[in-house]
């Protein structure tokens, strides 16, 4: 049972969080890995982490608090805001820890995952460029909420396959991701439980949250 509630809590982690969006969709269609497999495989990477996001499920789990009306927000809002680096680092080591990291595809769409990793809130404090290294991609500029990226020639197919069909329209390698969507911002002051009441509802309309992409040949809106 209590394995069960841990494999739930990576599904709505890595899947309904959208944390490995593109890449678990292409582990899974060429048969690298499935879905079900992939989850498995996190969860048991997972035991024994030192890490503020799992003891949150392991202590949901021991104390039966998983079924309590915020657990879940309270995952996302962990997750997506209050531990948003430290759960980001946990996915690194263990998508670098996998047989398939050799595959320069699987890590160059871990690295679109890296930054369309949805924000939940207006003002968590955005990744900046120099706060990871991107091999396979390079980020052109930071823009408020926004990136300008430019993919490999190679990869570009990728991007029309796992990530967005409309971008098979879209001249040209260099594209803007644009992460002001519609987010509220966070408010200390509201208290966990407001969050988090929050923060599960916006889980279950990720989609309005999950940034949107122009190419950079188009005209472009200024970007909050």
């Amino acid at each position: 049972f209590k394995e069960g509630i841990l494999y739930f809590y990576a599904t709505h982690f890595l899947y309904d969080s959208r944390i490995l969006h593109t890449l678990s969709r292409y582990l899974d269609r060429r048969g690298a890995r499935l879905y079900s497999d992939l989850y498995s495989e996190f969860v048991e990477f997972c035991k024994g982490q030192d890490d503020d996001l799992v003891k949150f499920w392991e202590d949901s789990v021991e104390n039966s608090t998983f079924s309590d009306l915020f657990n879940y927000g309270t995952a996302v809002h962990t997750a997506l805001h209050s531990q948003r680096d430290s759960s980001g680092e946990l996915v690194r080591r263990f998508v670098s820890s996998q047989d398939w990291w050799q595959d320069p595809c699987a890590r160059f769409l871990f690295e679109i995952d890296t930054l369309i990793k949805p924000y939940v809130y207006s003002n968590t404090p955005f990744l900046q460029a120099d706060e990871q290294e991107f091999e396979y991609l390079k980020v052109l500029k930071v823009d408020g909420r926004c990136y300008e990226i430019e993919v490999l020639a190679e990869y570009r197919s990728l991007l029309n396959e796992f990530v967005h069909e409309d971008l098979s329209e879209a001249a040209g390698d260099a594209f803007r991701i644009n992460h002001r969507r519609d987010q509220h911002p966070f408010m200390e002051a509201q208290g966990l439980e407001h969050n988090a009441g929050y923060c599960h509802g916006m889980s279950l309309r990720i989609g309005n949250i999950m940034p949107t992409w122009t190419s950079l040949s188009l005209p472009l809106a200024a970007c909050g």
